[in-house]
């Protein structure tokens, strides 16, 4: 099998259902991996991140798991998607011995941010499963800018057929149209979500 490096921008929520997703990029070929996950998982990524700009609290269930990862004689290496199954992602910690680790994608992707490794997914199941998003799309739609001189982009999805297809077929996986992909900024979304939990803690 072969694998491509992706780049991580983080979760999005989804409207209309307000659904939250792990955007993965592949940035070879200029294609998005939408990667589905529940909202309590959401949060796990979004606490995360949040630690990361603004300083760690107290330890969280991965920060025991890397700890655990950390002392066993052979390091985690790479996280690998493997395959895409029913509308399930299958993903693995690999150990520099090449021992592999099943994991869920949420708690993958937070370990290996934790241990700086590179996330990898199998090269036949993206051509399968990601979609083309110019870049002008990604900043319109998810807030994601890209530097990329490389080549001269058309204002449409793609300029050819095939890549419009690709987009077209997101969106309508999503069951929206255009205009209604995101109705709200995804950071926020996460944001005021978790603050209203804290409050009702409180």
């Amino acid at each position: 099998m072969s694998f491509c490096e992706m780049e991580y921008y983080s979760v999005h929520v989804l409207s209309p259902d307000n659904d939250p997703c792990i955007i993965l990029r592949w940035p070879e070929r200029n294609r998005i991996l939408p990667v589905w996950i529940e909202e309590t998982e959401a949060f796990a990524i979004a606490a995360r991140d949040e630690d990361e700009q603004f300083g760690a609290r107290r330890p969280l269930t991965h920060d025991l798991l890397v700890h655990a990862l950390s002392r066993i004689g052979s390091p985690v290496v790479e996280l690998r998607i493997v395959s895409y199954h029913e509308g399930v992602f299958l993903c693995s910690l690999v150990l520099s011995d090449g021992e592999e680790i099943d994991c869920r994608p949420s708690d993958g992707i937070i370990v290996a941010r934790m241990l700086g490794i590179p996330v990898m997914a199998e090269e036949s199941m993206l051509n399968q499963v990601s979609v083309f998003v110019n870049e002008t799309d990604l900043e319109a739609y998810l807030g994601i800018t890209v530097e990329n001189g490389e080549e001269e982009l058309s204002p449409s999805a793609s300029g050819n057929p095939e890549a419009d297809a690709d987009f077209l077929r997101l969106m309508a996986d999503l069951g929206v149209v255009e205009d209604e992909l995101f109705r709200e900024s995804p950071s926020d979304t996460l944001d005021e979500n978790m603050n209203d939990s804290q409050d009702q803690e409180k």
